[in-house]
């Protein structure tokens, strides 16, 4: 909010959000990176979603780590998300299978 008010925004307060603004993109891409490479493996593992939709945010991920096309990584991955969580909405639940009893897991030693 400060920003958005010229009127009292001093030399001060705007090298403080200047500061601010460049010091937490790195933390960011690293997030990106982390999430892309990481959630992207778990997605094709685990088939929540579709398999190419993993390796989608993995090369999304792998992409991050490319300075210059870390900020396009960044809004791929929020599309990502958006397109996963419209996907995740739509879909039908799965049907629950009960699990199996504790005597049908662990064989008898009798």
């Amino acid at each position: 909010m400060l920003a958005l008010d010229t009127s009292h925004l001093t030399a001060a307060s705007a090298q403080t959000l200047n500061l601010l603004q460049n010091d937490f993109f790195l933390p960011i891409v690293l997030g990106v990176v982390l999430f892309g490479i990481l959630g992207g493996l778990a997605m094709v593992a685990g088939r929540m979603l579709p398999a190419a939709m993993g390796w989608v945010l993995f090369a999304v991920g792998v992409v991050a780590l490319v300075p210059p096309l870390a900020w396009f990584c960044l809004l791929g991955t929020m599309l990502w998300v958006l397109i996963a969580s419209i996907w995740l909405t739509v879909q039908k639940p799965l049907a629950v299978q009960p699990a199996p009893a504790v005597s049908e897991q662990v064989p008898s030693l009798t």
